[in-house]
């Protein structure tokens, strides 16, 4: 688990594939233009690539969206480590490994309540804030709840953090160890 920011600079974070079917990325796109002019000195950082990514970027330009980085393929380490928001607009996600490590550097989620797995992870308005299924007005509302408050996304990162440890590689190793211990014990 990464150590805590000394810092909080002022960006959004995508990662994960460029595939809107499921990811979505095109509502993180029209929330971002819904809340981008009232807060000219925050970027959207969107790091990943796939089939969508050419189209991703023509609707950025046509939107005429401000402050949209677009950074392809890249180890995540060094942007999970600048931004202070994971933006997370996933219809569908099995286990979304991209939140647990955001939240591992306190980057605060900001996800659509879409999918179960979801609330293993994010407590709304503790650890987290969600926006009902596909409302982009409502989920640029949550973005910009936390932009415009500094003080709670130090507050949020800090539970994120603390909500990440559960899943520490050694943590987890040991639970399936006494599940299996437990098993080949009973000859299941």
């Amino acid at each position: 688990i990464a150590e805590k920011k000394s810092r909080l600079e002022k960006r959004v974070l995508y990662i994960g594939r460029l595939a809107i079917n499921q990811k979505r990325i095109d509502l993180l796109l029209d929330a971002w233009a819904f809340i981008m002019e009232s807060y000219p000195d925050w970027q959207l950082d969107i790091v990943g690539s796939g089939p969508d990514e050419l189209m991703l970027k023509e609707y950025c330009v046509k939107k005429q969206l401000k402050h949209v980085n677009f950074h392809g393929q890249q180890a995540p380490q060094g942007y999970y480590e600048q931004a202070s928001i994971l933006g997370l607009p996933s219809t569908y996600e099995g286990f979304p490994m991209s939140m647990v490590e955001g939240m591992s550097y306190g980057l605060v989620p900001v996800a659509f309540d879409s999918y179960a797995a979801l609330k293993e992870l994010v407590v709304d308005q503790d650890n987290g804030l969600l926006a009902p299924p596909f409302d982009v007005k409502a989920y640029a509302g949550q973005l910009s709840k936390l932009m415009g408050n500094r003080d709670k996304i130090k507050i949020m990162a800090e539970r994120c953090i603390a909500r990440s440890t559960a899943f520490e590689v050694s943590l987890i190793s040991k639970q399936w160890a006494d599940l299996l211990s437990g098993i080949d014990e009973k000859g299941e």
